[in-house]
């Protein structure tokens, strides 16, 4: 609405509309009333003025009849009578004797007798003429006639024949009309006078009627009503009808009816009566009743309207709140509104307006949650943007940083771009390089390449090849080196197309995979075959041994202490005990004999060509030469024992399962027995050790389980850009009665073996979710990191558990971290892969780890929806000694940023550690100097 318009209030509106309608009908009503009042009024006008007729005529009949009756008297009375008079009639002496009587008696006005001639004989009263017409008539015809006689006054006249001996001639009698005006007056109330033809030549200048009011008893309020029609109506419309004449405020009824209907030719003596009833009052106290009904209406529309308005000042002052209330919106205060809505208190029970407001509530909301969507949205847009921004830069920047030559040339050849590996490869800046033709850097021996490459440049054959070939540098130098040529369409056109050329130094790579296959195969820390190197060399042995007929004995070693100086002091003290129990192994051992580390600190060691004095002479120096070696870790001195069981060829089994089994057991019963003791498999005592072995760490799991004593220690992992702790790795102790700690890898495999890893895990989640809710209540941002095991893979309704935990409404899916490690997918890989999809739809992150040490390690970065990926230890401890390590890390790191996942250096134990993996671009790390595994409170 504009500002300078006024507001016209709707309770207004309706008020003029609801008003106003209601005025127009109540008047339309109110009229239709009195209209019909009004006919009824005048239909009880004319029957009354027909009654006032009737009575007009009866009364002139009966004059008429009493002037015949007295005639009929006089004949009478004058044939009777004696003549005595001579030449004088008898009815003439009897008249004058009895005149006065009889005038007052019939009330008379004229006698007049007349001869046979027509003469007049004797006159008694008014003198009042006889048309000489009228008595020759009555005189030929022998019939009365009657007749009015009007001068200034009319008469009702009777002339009668007269046939006596007596009297041969004609009576005239007449008698005034006063008489019977007065008596219509006294019984009607009316006002009635007669009209008379006046001819006089002045009178007819100033009136439109021939007619003049007679001077019989007309009322002076009535002159003016008889001059006032007989100048502005013509005089038919009143005769034998009446008609309502309005005159200065006043109403009166009007009608004519002629006296007599002339049968004769004299017209000059036509008379009516005019009839006068002043209807003023009666017609004005139907106008006034009207006129009350009509204000009775209008003043009960306007209590209506006052009533009206009063229930709408209520309702209307709701919507005024609302309407109000709108500006909010604009302002994107919702809340506000809101607000402003829950005011609108309806007392009279839930109505339209109750229905708006729920409607209007329940709009604000959706508005709010639009808003706050499209906000989402918006920052989520902005994120992609920022992202995708990054994205680009990041791959601006790994194919930079790619080790890799990525050239872009026209199909002419002409180079448009080479990153810096390319700038590398071909030894010149890149100025010298971009514009220049491809071709030049090619040899001219390598004309196969040559020919394939303009093929592809003409739209030929395939739109991609590969070739090993060789590159000149601008020294002259050729590099052998492996190339990949795309053609890229740009908008799907051929002519704006360019040719994608990739370059790998061969070289480089042989010298890679060499170096990769020795770590497939080799112990990185102590130098030694690992398990697999092991496996491999153990099943040679045993087909040597089975072919020539020698035994063969299979020591397997777990180093007592080990667990608790790694713990303590770190992975990197860990290390050293590794290496140097590592050296003096080598040097007890046989020429002929092989040592691998098969396990964190497990070792084995096949002795070929051996006996069973051999055998405990080897097992006895182990120990020895053990012991003898003091073992120096941060100022500490350390004696190392190892817990030896001996499985012997072909007497304890023919293939390397059943032995390493078998090597197995007889060592648990050596650690059983104490530290640095030595057992040889005997089948006999097997069964009966391991069962007391079981049953002992049966009691211990179980009542740990029962009485809730394992606890979590957490390691913290920090983000090196940020340099702040981002989240925990949760790792599980069992706690003795005496405080002691009992490692994972002291009780895991018992549990294993009776069936209580599971409980264990589900034990290990619910304590990482509660926690997690504890540190979100804190408002701790931190995630949390649990170990799954490639065990509980193949357990169905560990899902189930983990979905019900997570689920929580109080659980952030997004803080909870799986990590997987690469030999629990290859164990079971579908049932893996099943498992990791339904942890992802949950909405928890996974973590690979151990990544590096397998060949599938990158295949597994695309196959599954991994976030973190742990490098392996192994590669970071000795990263600051080692370029291998460095180049081969930054490798690793560069292959996993290029799949969008964050990296993890474990086993950090140094500064300098620290800088190189900075320089590489890790983006966490995690470690003893990062900080020890401990209670997170």
């Amino acid at each position: 609405m504009e500002k300078n318009q006024a507001l016209f209030s709707l309770k207004w509106k309706m008020a003029l509309w609801v008003g106003g309608v209601f005025f127009i009908l109540h008047s339309f009503f109110s009229y239709a009333l009195y209209a019909n009042a009004k006919n009824s009024f005048f239909a009880e006008r004319e029957r009354i003025q027909s009654s006032h007729l009737s009575r007009v005529k009866i009364l002139t009949e009966d004059s008429f009849l009493a002037l015949r009756h007295f005639t009929d008297v006089v004949i009478s009375v004058g044939s009777s009578v004696n003549h005595k008079v001579e030449d004088q009639p008898p009815n003439v002496s009897v008249i004058d004797k009895n005149w006065l009587p009889w005038q007052m008696e019939w009330q008379l006005d004229n006698i007049t007798l007349f001869d046979k001639q027509g003469s007049t004989v004797r006159s008694w009263g008014s003198q009042i003429p006889v048309p000489d017409l009228i008595i020759k008539e009555v005189l030929e015809k022998s019939a009365a006639v009657q007749t009015v006689y009007c001068k200034k006054s009319c008469f009702q006249q009777l002339i009668t024949p007269v046939g006596t001996q007596a009297l041969a001639g004609v009576v005239s009698t007449a008698r005034s009309f006063a008489d019977i005006i007065t008596d219509y007056k006294r019984g009607s109330g009316s006002d009635m006078t007669m009209l008379m033809t006046n001819t006089d030549a002045v009178y007819a200048k100033n009136h439109h009627w021939p007619y003049a009011v007679a001077t019989e008893n007309l009322s002076e309020n009535n002159l003016p009503v008889f001059e006032f029609i007989a100048t502005h109506y013509p005089i038919s419309n009143f005769i034998n009808r009446r008609k309502m004449i309005a005159l200065s405020g006043g109403f009166f009824d009007v009608s004519l009816i002629p006296v007599q209907q002339q049968n004769t030719a004299n017209l000059s003596n036509t008379a009516y009566f005019l009839l006068i009833d002043d209807i003023s009052a009666d017609f004005k106290r139907l106008q006034d009743e009207a006129l009350r009904i009509w204000l009775y209406g209008v003043f009960d529309l306007a209590v209506l309207l006052a009533l009206v308005m009063w229930v709408l000042r209520g309702w209307l002052r709701r919507l005024n709140n609302v309407s109000e209330a709108f500006p909010l919106l604009q302002q994107y205060q919702y809340d506000a509104f809101s607000k402003r809505l829950t005011r609108n208190k309806n007392r009279y029970g839930h109505d339209e307006l109750t229905n708006l407001d729920h409607t209007l509530l329940a709009v604000v909301k959706q508005l709010k949650n639009s808003e706050q969507a499209v906000h989402a949205n918006t920052c989520e847009l902005m994120e992609k943007s920022q992202y995708l921004a990054k994205e680009r830069d990041f791959i601006h920047h790994l194919i930079e940083v790619a080790p890799v030559i990525i050239v872009t040339q026209k199909l002419n050849g002409i180079i448009l771009s080479i990153n810096q590996a390319g700038v590398n490869g071909f030894e010149a800046d890149r100025l010298s390089i971009v514009g220049k033709v491809f071709d030049v850097f090619l040899p001219e021996t390598d004309r196969e390449h040559s020919k394939k490459l303009n093929e592809l440049r003409l739209g030929q054959g395939d739109e991609q090849f590969q070739i090993s070939g060789f590159l000149m540098t601008k020294a002259g130098k050729q590099k052998e080196t492996s190339w990949s040529h795309t053609i890229v369409r740009v908008n799907g056109s051929l002519d704006e197309a360019v040719v994608l050329t990739l370059g790998i130094d061969i070289s480089v790579s042989k010298i890679t995979q060499e170096k990769l296959l020795k770590m497939a195969t080799y112990d990185y820390v102590t130098g030694l075959s690992n398990r697999r190197k092991f496996e491999e060399d153990f099943v040679l042995e045993l087909a040597s041994a089975k072919r020539y007929g020698y035994q063969i004995a299979l020591f397997y070693l777990d180093l007592d202490k080990f667990k608790l100086i790694n713990d303590t002091e770190g992975r990197e003290a860990g290390d050293k005990v590794l290496t140097q129990v590592a050296t003096v192994l080598k040097e007890a051992m046989r020429l002929t004999d092989l040592l691998s580390r098969v396990g964190g600190d497990e070792f084995a060691l096949i002795m070929p060509h051996a006996d069973l004095n051999g055998v405990e002479h080897m097992a006895q120096k182990i120990n020895r030469v053990l012991l003898a070696h003091d073992i120096y870790i941060a100022g500490k001195t350390y004696k190392m024992t190892a817990s030896i069981g001996v499985a012997i060829f072909p007497e304890h089994g023919l293939v390397t399962s059943e032995l390493l089994k078998n090597a197995d057991c007889a060592m648990y019963q050596a650690k059983a027995a104490g530290h640095g003791q030595y057992r040889i498999f005997s089948p006999d005592s097997d069964y009966q050790d391991k069962l007391n072995l079981m049953l002992h760490w049966r009691e211990i799991i179980e009542d740990a389980i029962a009485n809730d004593k394992f606890i979590l220690y957490y390691q913290p992992i920090r983000n090196l850009k940020s340099n702040v702790i981002s989240h925990f790795e949760c790792l599980i102790r069992l706690q003795k009665e005496d405080g002691e700690l009992i490692m994972p890898a002291d009780f895991i495999n018992h549990a294993e073996e009776l069936g209580l890893a599971g409980r264990i895990d589900r034990l290990v989640l619910k304590k990482v979710v509660q926690k997690h809710m504890e540190l979100n209540q804190q408002g701790k941002d931190y995630k949390l990191t649990i170990n799954l095991s490639g065990r509980l893979f193949n357990d169905v309704t560990i899902f189930d558990d983990i979905s019900w935990l997570i689920r929580d409404r109080n659980v952030d899916p997004g803080k909870i971290i799986f990590e997987i490690a690469e030999t629990a997918i290859v164990s079971n890989f579908a049932a893996a892969d099943r498992l990791i999809a339904q942890i992802n739809e949950l909405g928890c992150l996974i973590a690979f780890d151990n990544f590096g040490v397998g060949f599938s390690s990158v295949y597994y970065l695309n196959r599954f929806p991994i976030a973190y990926v742990k490098i392996d230890g192994s590669f970071i401890r000795k990263i600051d000694k080692s370029d291998d390590d460095k180049v081969f890390v930054k490798a690793l790191s560069g292959v996993a940023q290029a799949y969008g996942k964050k990296t993890v250096a474990e086993s950090v134990e140094s500064e300098e550690a620290l800088e190189i993996l900075k320089e590489i671009g890790i983006d966490f790390v995690q470690g003893f100097y990062i900080g020890a595994p401990a209670p997170l409170d």
